[in-house]
């Protein structure tokens, strides 16, 4: 896909479309900006959650991030337990006003992120749904930020583990301090993330019908070589009836013979001396 520039913006900034129809949200498009702070490709991206790939679903599956916030913090992963399921928490509840277009309680949400090499941050996201204005579909716009220089991650997960009101006002006071929401309401942030949905919702069309065609020539392909088979097959019994229309019938004296020559079958129990 070409890299696609606004004025004010562009594939620089950290940011990921999102499929808003479908169980999870499923990654369309993560920009150069994000594949730069995350360090994972487009192809790892496409098609995965933002929680199972930077978020704290991804964080307590992977060695190498447990390891870092153990270091980080000093405390062991069960210590850390309380704090990631009052993140996760937060953030699903974040997830669902924005979804559903109700007020949030801020515009931006604080959480611990995973980068490839295990290494943890700070990121600040701001979350938003947009309308496609020419396709007519929905989509979920993410932007981040890493904020590590201003809440490190063990205050963040101090923060958290004190519970929900305390990680939500810490929140809050940050999104305050920062812009990063109004970023996602320009309309030059606007203009680019149309546009590159429109490639990529073309490029998802255009796979399905690939495959939906791939689908049906292999269908075509088992039902001609069936046909053939068929067709084998029949010649084949053509050519056994034909030959034994051309053998004399079967007569008493044929099994006469078969009966009284030693060499024409094996002998009978009963015939052994």
């Amino acid at each position: 896909m070409a890299l696609l520039k606004a004025p004010g913006f562009s594939d620089e900034e950290s940011f990921v479309l999102c499929d808003a129809a479908t169980k999870g949200f499923p990654i369309l498009h993560a920009s150069l900006g994000f594949q730069k702070l995350y360090g994972f490709s487009q192809e790892e991206c496409t098609d995965s959650s933002c929680g199972m790939l930077v978020g704290a679903d991804g964080i307590l599956k992977d060695p190498l991030a447990i390891a870092a916030a153990e270091r980080m913090t000093g405390k062991s992963l069960g210590g850390l337990a309380a704090g990631f399921a009052v993140m996760h928490d937060v953030m699903v509840e974040y997830v669902d006003d924005v979804v559903r277009n109700r007020d949030t309680d801020f515009p931006a949400v604080l959480a611990v992120n995973r980068k490839s090499t295990g290494q943890l941050f700070t990121c600040q996201m701001g979350l938003l749904r947009k309308h496609h204005p020419e396709l007519g579909w929905s989509y979920m716009v993410g932007l981040q930020q890493d904020v590590s220089s201003q809440i490190p991650v063990p205050e963040l997960l101090k923060a958290a583990a004190q519970g929900a009101e305390e990680y939500k006002a810490l929140c809050s006071s940050q999104a305050r301090r920062s812009k990063l929401a109004e970023r996602l309401q320009t309309k030059e942030a606007e203009s680019h993330f149309h546009g590159i949905m429109r490639d990529a919702w073309r490029s998802v069309l255009s796979r399905q019908m690939s495959e939906t065609n791939g689908k049906k020539m292999q269908k075509s392909r088992s039902m001609e070589e069936k046909t053939i088979a068929s067709v084998s097959t029949a010649c084949s019994l053509s050519s056994v009836v034909a030959k034994d229309k051309g053998q004399d019938q079967f007569s008493p004296n044929d099994f006469q013979r078969s009966a009284t020559c030693p060499d024409a079958c094996p002998p009978w129990p009963w015939r052994v001396s």
